[in-house]
């Protein structure tokens, strides 16, 4: 791996070393908040011995359900100065989700916040998963029968809600904890330890968590991005992707290793946007997904001057999306693509900056330093360059195992510690990686992968479905949306507007099929239903 790599201190180390030579200067911008790196170590360190003083210790599993605010950040490197696993749950999951990422995960705290109720309440939706906890007053720790790990819920905010308890009175319970204690607890950690663990859809109808480690992150986030923009000490990252998505947990630590400031908002608008980049004059773009850049090109206010201070961009677009963006952009911005998923502790390959732009733009770069990649044929042969297969890749950015899940683990890595993507590419003789499209049985919603089968299971949970096949749909947008296919119980009577409005609430709005076509016999191999048969219905109007 390299000394490199062992300099390094595991993430809460890392933020204590930054704060001694970056101090007064700004890590976090959330909106109208900041916090520079001495305020986000003091605040994290009074939280972590609050943690301490209720038994957190390393490797501990604590939850945080909540959108991009300064919270989150605060509690992820509490956390982290433990030596214990941040488990980020995905602020858009429904009481159905959210209720098997709980129970699965193991997680002894969940941090969680009253700041966006007038989008998502989360207080509600857990009243919703767990009907006990609106019994009303704290005693103790809790008990739930689908949670038997989970001893408090911590919320934050300005409001209070037996039996959840106030972020301020919980940190104040380690007020006798010495920071000694802390980095005594921490310090067996190692950057090989597990620091994150995120649920990603699969092709089975549970998310499976995903477990990362220091050096993984490290891998990605710390070295390949900001060497190849040249990120310096007090430039800024916009970065309007959610914190609970590798994306955003990585960029974090990309921030904080470079003496950077992470820039973000709680609620994503273009409009709210392009004023957070014109404000504080950004210098680089890391929206990952064009969709999320797109339309703040395209806001009324937008003009070439809000993007002066921009240098670089990361965005995974089609090449003719590029070059519509670049009609907006002002000239000179380096633009950088990707081939990533979870699994890679965030990518595969990267475009490096020195590629010509031809190259920048239509491929999805070259693998990271240190990392592998083949492409393997139906049969479990490496194709030669330009060949096309299944996407797999080797290297110290690999994840660690899928918690609780053996089976999937060592079906996803394989002899030789080879990952298998479950993508379709090929590599060019340049060694350029190209992706091409998902071999596995899942669709991709605005960036946010999406399982069939997560979706098909929730669907069935309808007394009126006998069985329902989801496929996507190709949008204008979103890239692809969730189309449902239902046959239904014999006697039974439902219509589509129904079985849309029971996802609904209980689904991330993303999954939610945005069609459901009726049928009353499936087109059928030998025993399998013929998804591509479904999809060419909805080419042609069939069903």
């Amino acid at each position: 791996m390299g000394s490199v790599y062992e300099a390094i201190a595991p993430h809460g180390e890392l933020l204590r070393r930054q704060a001694l030579v970056h101090g007064e200067r700004t890590c976090i911008i959330v909106d109208d908040e900041t916090l520079t790196y001495n305020e986000l170590l003091r605040r994290a360190t009074a939280l972590a011995k609050g943690m301490y003083a209720q038994g957190i210790r390393r490797g501990d599993r604590i939850g945080v359900w909540m959108p991009n605010c300064t919270e989150f950040f605060v509690v992820h490197f509490a956390i982290q100065l433990l030596g214990a696993i941040t488990v980020t749950i995905n602020a858009r999951y429904k009481s159905y989700e959210l209720q098997y990422a709980v129970k699965h995960s193991d997680i002894r705290l969940l941090f969680t916040t009253d700041r966006i109720d007038e989008h998502v309440n989360f207080g509600d939706l857990l009243w919703q998963t767990y009907p006990s906890l609106s019994a009303g007053r704290r005693q103790g720790r809790l008990h739930l029968e689908d949670a038997p790990y989970l001893e408090n819920v911590v919320l934050v905010g300005s409001s209070e809600r037996a039996p959840f308890v106030p972020l301020a009175e919980f940190a104040a319970t380690g007020s006798l904890v010495a920071e000694s204690d802390l980095e005594q607890c921490a310090a067996p950690v190692t950057i090989d330890d597990i620091s994150v663990m995120l649920f990603t859809s699969g092709t089975t109808a549970a998310p499976k968590a995903c477990q990362l480690t220091h050096r993984g992150i490290y891998q990605t986030w710390v070295h390949t991005y900001p060497e190849a923009v040249k990120l310096q000490p007090g430039e800024k990252v916009w970065v309007p992707m959610p914190c609970f998505h590798v994306g955003g947990i990585g960029l974090t630590a990309t921030a904080v290793s470079q003496g950077a400031a992470f820039a973000t908002s709680i609620y994503h608008q273009a409009a709210a946007a392009l004023r957070l980049i014109r404000d504080h004059q950004i210098e680089h773009l890391y929206p990952g997904f064009f969709t999320l850049i797109l339309p703040v090109l395209r806001e009324p206010d937008y003009s070439k001057a809000a993007f002066a201070k921009v240098r670089s961009m990361v965005a995974v677009a089609p090449f003719e999306t590029h070059k519509l963006m670049q009609e907006y952009l002002p000239e000179g911005i380096l633009t950088l693509q990707l081939f990533g998923m979870s699994e890679a502790s965030g990518y595969v390959s990267f475009t490096p900056s020195s590629s010509d732009e031809e190259h920048r733009l239509r491929t999805n770069g070259k693998p990271i330093a240190g990392v592998d990649v083949r492409i393997v044929d139906d049969s479990g042969q490496i194709v030669p360059a330009g060949g096309q297969g299944e996407i797999q890749f080797r290297g110290p950015n690999s994840f660690h195992s899928y918690y609780k899940d053996a089976a999937a683990t060592d079906s996803t890595i394989v002899d030789g510690g080879w990952v298998r993507t479950g993508d379709c590419g090929s590599v060019d003789a340049e060694g350029y990686v190209y992706f091409l499209g998902r071999i596995k049985d899942m669709l991709k919603v605005g960036g946010e992968n999406v399982a069939a089968a997560e979706i098909e299971a929730y669907l069935g949970r309808h007394p009126a479905v006998k069985m329902s096949q989801v496929v996507g749909k190709p949008d204008e947008y979103y890239g692809e949306v969730a189309v449902a296919f239902v046959e239904l119980m014999p006697g039974k009577e439902v219509d589509a507007a129904e079985l849309i409005a029971f996802c609904k609430g209980r689904l991330a709005s993303f999954k939610v099929p945005r069609e459901v076509r009726f049928v009353t016999e499936w087109p059928m191999s030998a025993t399998k239903i013929q998804k591509f048969k479904l999809r060419e219905l909805l080419k042609t109007g069939g069903a």
